[in-house]
């Protein structure tokens, strides 16, 4: 796929359906990809450069995800999405129906990097781990443009139990932090949360303290 400025997009390898199942094994390849023209959505406009490889399996007859099964691996080259600039990207990951394994899953940009690693779903004490380091929420308003924040925030913690009802313990550590729209400045923020992922069970526990709010 190419042309009409959305740069070149290459898609290659066996697909196989036997019955209600399709087996696939996929290279994917992104040249200065735009995907503006392609979402016919301006927002989305990007320069996009990666080589993803694809392989796993999905069935027609069961209702997604069920019966749906895959590995990614890959690396993103220097891009351009949002108006972000990334430096660097790396994806090892799986996912089998039942559980969710990821061995390496690293995003390095100008305003912030993104870390985890780990398994979700397999039973026994696996969590995944995961770190972000915003060194600048102003790039939020490059995604959200209503929301106009500043200052960095740090977050780290783990994943853990089933895929139905995953556990989420969140450490945040922020400074400076401010929202434009509504006038908050807080000096500095430390707050521990932990929370069940069930729309029909939320629940949520923090704790924390922010100082210097005006």
């Amino acid at each position: 796929l190419s042309g009409g400025g959305a740069g070149e997009i290459k898609l290659k390898g066996p697909l196989a359906i036997t019955g209600s199942k399709i087996d696939y094994d996929l290279d994917a390849g992104f040249l200065k990809t735009n995907f503006a023209p392609i979402l016919n959505d301006q927002r989305y406009a990007s320069d996009f450069n990666s080589s993803l490889k694809i392989k796993g399996s999905m069935s027609t007859a069961e209702a997604f995800p069920k019966g749906f099964e895959v590995a990614l691996r890959g690396e993103a080259a220097p891009s351009k999405m949002f108006d972000i600039n990334l430096r660097r990207g790396v994806i090892d990951a799986a996912y089998n129906g039942a559980s969710v394994g990821i061995k390496s899953l690293v995003l390095e940009s100008e305003p912030f990097s993104v870390n985890a690693s780990g398994e979700l779903g397999s039973g026994g004490e696996n969590n995944i781990k995961y770190n972000v380091d915003i060194k600048n929420l102003n790039f939020v308003a490059k995604l959200a443009p209503d929301y106009h924040l500043g200052g960095s925030l740090g977050l780290d913690g783990y994943i853990k139990g089933d895929l139905q009802k995953p556990r989420i313990i969140v450490n945040a550590r922020g400074s400076d932090i401010t929202y434009e729209e509504k006038r908050l400045r807080m000096k500095k923020v430390e707050l521990t949360a932990d929370s069940y992922l069930d729309i029909n069970d939320l629940r949520l526990t923090a704790g924390g303290e922010a100082k210097g709010i005006d």
